[in-house]
């Protein structure tokens, strides 16, 4: 979904209010961390909140999605965290 491009696909068409393609992704990036079929990859409930809340987020391929592309640094504990769990798999 997310790699096809095709993340808008599993929205509700009766929300009042569709979801920016940002927001899409990051949920759905940390759903499919969530259901990891390896228990032991599965992010716990914390790093859950703290990923949906994150100012940036690592994608799988290592590419960095950012709410302001000059605020590099807000995020290093989060992004290092999701590096490491990203090469575990």
């Amino acid at each position: 979904m997310v790699g096809n491009r095709k993340s808008e696909e599993v929205v509700d068409p009766k929300l009042p209010e569709t979801p920016s393609s940002k927001a899409l992704k990051r949920a759905l990036v940390v759903a499919l961390k969530c259901v990891d079929p390896n228990a032991t990859k599965s992010p716990k409930m914390g790093h859950v909140i703290h990923m949906l809340e994150a100012d940036d987020m690592l994608f799988h391929d290592g590419r960095r999605i950012t709410r302001e592309s000059s605020d590099s640094h807000s995020g290093d504990q989060h992004s290092n965290w999701n590096a490491s769990k990203l090469g575990q798999r």
